[in-house]
């Protein structure tokens, strides 16, 4: 059975007046004492609301619970400090520390709150004298997952030392110990923490990404490895250059019957064989290629031998390049952006937005077309709310079913139709098969700049659908402007 302050025999100790110089501050999860002038002025013009605990152990009384109170008492420069003086506790050893540490933690919370570096220290010290996870999360009243965390954290060097000089919350600090051992990933998350913590989700999101796909292309890439191919990792799916003095082996055929082309499994009898891995849509892909063709006794197909495509200007080719940036960057936003939207309309009270939809319905007038063609809106208006779709027919979410579930759920109506306007311009924006062209689709920058007011943080590459948007409106003032003004003229 847990044990519980009794008052009909606890000691409630006696209020001493105790010479300063005979006071002792002990130990405390608080490590740094934050006197504020607001604190002090109170201490000095009213004294003590509640006064400090201490016990009594020769000459000194040793101040255990006020370290705060205490600090600032002996800062006015008061000659005596009135204490509750109790006796010594009973417990010894790893016990008594215990005992001193919970009873802190609990003091502490009902106060200024302590810093998540403050908790974290406080918590690895009990698990040091042996308290389990379990008991440290019972007997602080924290979540377990609050406990856990800050455990990791607390066996983490880097993530301490950043939660204690960085103002970072401890759900932040915990992403360093996610990628421990990971020297690079490590420093660009400290540096996005100092510089820009404002995009640290979004930083993270890219990490797990790049992450998961380098142990996908490793692994493939081991596999060619195995059966001979000199193997090229990449990290992104664009942008990678194909290996010097090497052919594409779909372009090759041999006995220069363009029928018998040559692919992975048939070209295992080829020299100089090289294969470029790279991550797409979630898995390794690989791009095939050849260093000799009168080597290998093989040669180009017919219709590759020709002339061929014109080069590209190197502005196309940064076009291109922009492009595939774009796209990549607003897939990992898209992911971090839905999160948010599905926390966002999961509040109790919305704000306000039957204007924003109207303008929503009408400003992305080709996507709410499509949206309402093939039903990818109303099912992702249901997922943005964490709720299941109504059983269908044809695998979506009719007209007809939207209709039913409204009729049957009135109180939805106002979150539905928000999520389902949300949900339009989601449709667009954030589908990877979208012919999404970065700067190209600025209509879309009043969603995302309404998204900000909201509270949403912007990405890079939505930031720039954004200024896009901006540029496009005040090019179309200009143009308006001089109408207005060639028609006064007339």
């Amino acid at each position: 059975m847990a044990t519980t302050y009794d008052p009909n025999t606890a000691d409630p100790g006696q209020i001493e007046k105790i010479p300063a110089g005979s006071v002792v501050i002990d130990p405390n999860v608080r490590t740094s004492v934050r006197l504020d002038k607001s604190f002090v002025s109170s201490i000095r013009t009213y004294g003590f609301q509640q006064h400090p605990v201490g016990y009594r152990d020769g000459d000194q009384v040793h101040i255990t619970v006020g370290q705060r109170r205490t600090s600032a008492a002996l800062e006015i420069g008061w000659s005596v400090i009135p204490i509750v003086v109790k006796p010594k506790a009973a417990a010894e050893g790893d016990r008594a520390e215990e005992l001193r540490i919970l009873s802190q933690l609990a003091e502490n919370e009902q106060r200024e709150a302590l810093t998540d570096a403050e908790r974290v220290a406080g918590y690895k010290t009990l698990s040091l004298l042996g308290v389990t996870d379990e008991m440290i999360a019972r007997k602080t009243n924290s979540p377990r997952q609050h406990i856990d965390t800050a455990l990791a954290v607390a066996a983490s060097d880097v993530a301490v030392d950043a939660l204690q000089s960085q103002p970072i919350t401890l759900e932040q600090a915990a992403y360093l110990v996610e990628f421990e051992g990971d020297a690079a990933a490590v420093e660009e998350l400290a540096s996005t923490l100092t510089e820009r913590p404002e995009q640290i989700e979004h930083t993270v999101v890219r990490l797990r990404t790049e992450r998961r796909e380098a142990a996908l292309v490793d692994a493939r890439a081991t596999e060619l490895e195995a059966a001979g191919w000199t193997v090229h990792r990449e990290s992104r799916h664009y942008g990678w250059a194909q290996p010097e003095r090497t052919y594409p082996l779909r372009e090759l055929c041999r006995n220069g019957d363009d029928n018998q082309g040559i692919d992975e499994a048939t070209a295992t009898d080829l020299i100089d064989r090289h294969a470029v891995v790279y991550p797409y849509a979630g898995e390794a892909r690989v791009s095939h290629f050849v260093g000799s063709l009168a080597l290998n006794g093989i040669t180009r197909r017919s219709y590759y031998s020709g002339g061929g495509n014109r080069e590209l200007t190197e502005d196309e080719k940064a076009a291109r390049r922009q492009k595939r940036t774009d796209k990549a960057d607003m897939i990992l936003a898209t992911e971090v952006r839905r999160e948010w939207i599905k926390t966002f309309l999961g509040q109790k009270k919305l704000p306000d937005m039957t204007q924003w939809i109207a303008q929503a319905v009408f400003e992305t007038s080709n996507a709410l077309g499509a949206s309402q063609r093939d039903g990818n809106a109303r099912d992702l208006a249901f997922d943005l709310l964490g709720r299941e779709l109504p059983s269908t027919k044809y695998g979506y979410m009719s007209r007809e079913a939207s209709a039913d579930f409204i009729t049957d759920n009135p109180a939805l109506a106002a979150v539905l139709t928000a999520a389902y306007a949300i949900a339009i311009c989601e449709d667009v924006i954030g589908d990877p098969k979208h012919p999404w062209a970065g700067l190209q689709m600025p209509d879309l920058g009043p969603y995302l700049e309404q998204l900000r007011e909201w509270g949403y943080t912007l990405a890079d590459v939505e930031q720039r659908i954004v200024t896009a948007h901006q540029k496009q409106q005040k090019k179309r003032g200009k143009g308006r402007a001089a109408r207005a003004a060639e028609g006064a003229g007339e």
